[in-house]
């Protein structure tokens, strides 16, 4: 069993605040006491509401509504606490929730549910495998209105399960239906969820989109749990011996490439990028081979998507001849001999070759 943690130890420090979003495309209502203080601060600075309202060039009526409601375009809030020099590590603790619309919108309609999100956002375990989980089986696109769907289609339950769950720590919003779509099970996600994910990713097209800086960055665990919720979506885990293989295959070369240098990362290694076309679309893919690296995939990544662990698991049980790949025998034969003197039996033992594969490549 491999027990060793890979020599890196990254801390991700990446987070999101709220004016780092799009504050035209967003509404924020915030607690009384909050509204209160603003109300007591234009009345100490500028007098009155209505010279105040001047100031910032934002109508009266409007304001006094957006007062009295305690809910304020993000566009407009930005200005209020800009001129009245107001804390706003203060205000991001008292948002009651947040909704998606258009600033300025015609009648002030069309605004999403709400999410009782916490700011700033920080990057964790459960945000990778959010992503991960919709780059792999999921939706995230902008149509031309502007209009944002973000939905997550899997017709396994454990995984439609793990997803619900995280959204609902990641952005305290319960989900409570799943649909179907042509004998598929989904969700779908309010559209103040989608654009916050796009704010974060930037893309997320299945031929273009490529792996954020900030999961590349990431500590050990986050990377692991990004891996195995893609994996979850998109591997293939193959045991029918002579074949023990996982295959990973997508239309995106750039985002393989990034996927197999985290493997690399951990110590696991691919094969070369392979490529073919299916119904005349392009398509690149890999091979995770050879028992210590499918071991090494087991322990620190793994899958929770049942019927890829079980076949993970045979492999494990059943690994067959453990095969190396090309120079690597050789390599562990010297690594094993700068640690201690070892006879070509107790190499043999070591690595599970024969004797006389040793003896070639000692000599």
């Amino acid at each position: 069993m491999i027990t060793a943690i890979p020599y890196f130890r990254k801390k991700s420090d990446f987070s999101i605040k709220l004016f780092d979003l799009d504050v035209n495309r967003f509404y924020v209502k915030l607690c009384s006491d909050e509204v209160k203080e603003i109300r007591w601060l234009i009345g100490k600075k500028f007098f009155s509401v209505v010279k105040f309202s001047k100031i910032i060039n934002i109508n009266q009526g409007t304001l006094y509504g957006w007062l009295k409601n305690c809910q304020f375009p993000l566009a407009a809030l930005k200005k209020i606490y800009a001129k009245l020099n107001m804390d706003l590590k203060k205000m991001e603790r008292n948002i009651v929730h947040l909704r998606s619309g258009k600033y300025p919108c015609n009648g002030g309609g069309n605004l999403s549910q709400p999410i009782n999100i916490r700011f700033p956002l920080q990057f964790n375990a459960k945000l990778a495998r959010i992503i991960a989980h919709l780059f792999g089986d999921g939706v995230v696109s902008t149509d031309k209105h502007g209009s944002i769907t973000t939905s997550y289609y899997n017709q396994e339950r454990v995984l439609l399960d793990q997803f619900i769950k995280d959204v609902q720590d990641s952005f305290a919003f319960n989900i409570t239906q799943i649909r179907t779509n042509k004998g598929t099970q989904y969700v779908y996600l309010p559209s103040a969820i989608g654009l916050i994910l796009q704010n974060i990713v930037g893309e997320f097209s299945s031929k273009s989109c490529r792996i954020p800086t900030f999961i590349l960055n990431a500590n050990f665990e986050i990377k692991c749990e990004f891996l195995k919720s893609f994996f979850d979506d998109e591997g293939y885990v193959k045991f029918k011996p002579p074949y023990r293989y996982i295959e990973l295959a997508l239309a995106n070369k750039e985002f393989i490439q990034d996927i197999q240098s985290m493997l690399s990362e951990l110590g696991i290694k691919t094969s070369r990028t392979y490529y073919k076309t299916i119904r005349d679309f392009p398509v690149w893919y890999f091979y995770i081979k050879n028992f210590h690296n499918l071991e090494k995939f087991n322990n620190l990544i793994g899958f929770s998507h049942p019927k890829k662990l079980a076949s993970l698991v045979n492999i494990m049980k059943n690994p067959g001849r453990i095969s190396y790949s090309q120079g690597e025998t050789k390599e562990r034969i010297v690594r094993l001999l700068k640690e201690k003197e070892l006879t070509s039996i107790e190499l043999a033992k070591e690595l599970g070759r024969k004797r006389i594969t040793i003896n070639h490549f000692l000599r």
